[in-house]
């Protein structure tokens, strides 16, 4: 089970991409923003779990997991199905949320 361990874009979308011009910045900034919070939970953890206990620490990184969630679903504009190299249209940059606006 050690080996066992959630993987992100990073490791599985990005290397795939076909899109020459976007995939060194995507990367770069899926792996430094892996890299950021990975270090901030090794720092967070410990003390956490001494002041909180078990449960609501693992209720506090759960908690940021179900808002990064939601915010990529309001946030994130759907681009399945379109040409990454052609780019998107002006409104499919937009969130949902600024649309309805």
């Amino acid at each position: 089970m050690c080996g066992l361990q959630v993987r992100g874009v990073h490791h599985s979308v990005a290397p795939r991409s076909p899109c020459s011009l976007f995939l060194p910045p995507g990367v770069a900034v899926s792996w430094g923003s892996n890299w950021v919070f990975n270090f901030i939970v090794s720092l967070t953890f410990l003390p956490l779990l001494n002041v909180l206990g078990t449960t609501a620490t693992f209720g506090v990184y759960g908690t940021f997991a179900v808002f990064a969630i939601v915010f990529v679903a309001v946030f994130v504009p759907e681009t399945a199905g379109r040409n990454i190299e052609g780019g998107l249209d002006e409104d499919s940059r937009r969130s949902p949320v600024a649309r309805q606006v």
